[in-house]
Order: C-alpha cells, then structure tokens, then sequence
C-alpha cells in the first residue's frame, strides 16, 4: 500500500511462493523515496522470513507505529537523537558517519589505533550487531535489556 506494489510479485502463483521462500522483498523506501525511514524498518521487520525477527504481537506493532507518529510529528525524539542532542562539531561529524552507515548494509570497520573508547564509539559497535533494529536502532535482541 505504501509503494503502489506488492512486495513480491509473478505471473503464476508458484512463481510469487517461489520469490516469497527464496527472496528478501524489496525496501519500500526503495520503490518509493517518500518513505520515512523509521516505517521502512517497520515494514521490513513486518516481511521478515524469519519469525524471531518479527513483531512477537499485534499491540507491539501498533505501539512502534503510534511512536512512529508521535515522534514524526515532532513530539518527541529517538533515542540517539536524545543522547546525541549536544551540538559540536565532532558530534555532527558522528551523527553524519552513522547516517551513512546505517544507510549501507555493510559496516566499514575502520582500525584506530589503541585508545580509550569514547561516548562517540557506542553507536559504531551496535552496527556491527545482527539482526533487525528497533526504532531507535538498537537490535531487537538488546532492546529487551
């Protein structure tokens, strides 16, 4: 409903079972940018093959999109939007690194030497964490914690 398509598509419906088993569907962000990011996760948490990765209940789903709402009409923030709230140059430049990584797949890891972790690390090593994410980007495995 979000893009004007189904999420798997065929001729047949042997074809379509055949994509629905062996195929990830397509990000609806990706057949339509107008998307909002957070209800593209909760699409592809919705459409995830494997059941541990879905919402456990119905009311989980409705309080992600209520939060959805809640927060995209600015009534409130993230998580990492909150912890990230002080405004200085180093802390833009992270924000922008995080913005490109979550954007890609695959997490880059980038060796810097010996040195003490910093609050600035924290969100670089939940990225390398498998697993869907939550709307505040941790995966549903840590946000029970």
């Amino acid at each position: 409903m979000l893009t004007g398509e189904r999420p798997f598509s065929g001729g047949a419906s042997h074809d379509v079972l055949y994509r629905i088993l062996s195929q990830d569907p397509v990000p609806p962000r990706q057949l339509n940018r107008s998307v909002p990011a957070e209800l593209n996760r909760i699409c592809l948490r919705l459409l995830s093959k494997l059941a541990s990765q879905r919402y456990d209940a119905t009311i989980d789903v409705a309080n992600e999109l209520r939060d959805w709402i809640r927060i995209s009409d600015g009534q409130g923030q993230t998580f990492e939007e909150q912890s990230l709230a002080v405004d200085t140059p180093s802390v833009r430049s992270i924000q922008a690194e995080n913005a490109t990584t979550a954007s890609n797949a695959n997490v880059t890891v980038i060796p810097r030497g010996l040195r003490a972790f910093t609050r600035t690390d924290a969100y670089f090593f939940l990225e390398l964490l498998p697993g869907t994410r939550d709307r505040d980007g941790l995966p549903t495995s840590l946000s029970q914690w």
